[in-house]
């Protein structure tokens, strides 16, 4: 590690990392190479792609664990705790939104196939009445 970063500068980073990052890990684990090392410089290459080395090894998501690793690098437990979490949390946010959207998109569409049938039934019966009327 460089030098001292500032815990709540590194926590908004995990946070707006959680939000912004989508595309799988090669994505996530590449944003993080590039705002870590090159651009705020808080940790080193070697650092960095020892900890992806020793992330890739391990079973599970490689870029969490990574965030939460180097989170833990540069602040202890409770860096790497923050960072972890910081990281998940909102994507879980996000999928509940979803899910909540989803479940009320199919009710919309439930209701609108209530007034849609019946009222197709309506005109096909006044159509046929309509032409039984006429022959």
């Amino acid at each position: 590690m460089k030098n001292k970063v500032p815990f709540k500068e590194a926590a908004l980073y995990w946070l707006k990392l959680g939000f912004i990052s989508f595309g799988g890990p090669a994505s996530q684990i590449s944003m993080m190479h590039e705002e870590v090392v090159e651009r705020k410089k808080w940790i080193d290459d070697k650092s960095f792609f020892h900890a992806l080395n020793f992330t890739m090894l391990l079973p599970g998501p490689e870029a969490q664990q990574l965030a939460t690793y180097l989170g833990w690098l540069m602040h202890g437990r409770i860096g790497g705790f923050t960072a972890g979490i910081l990281f998940i949390i909102p994507s879980f946010f996000i999928l509940i939104v979803e899910i909540k959207l989803i479940i009320f998109l199919l009710f919309l569409k439930c209701s609108f196939f209530k007034i849609l049938f019946p009222t197709t039934g309506v005109i096909a019966k006044n159509i046929q009445l309509d032409l039984s009327i006429k022959s």
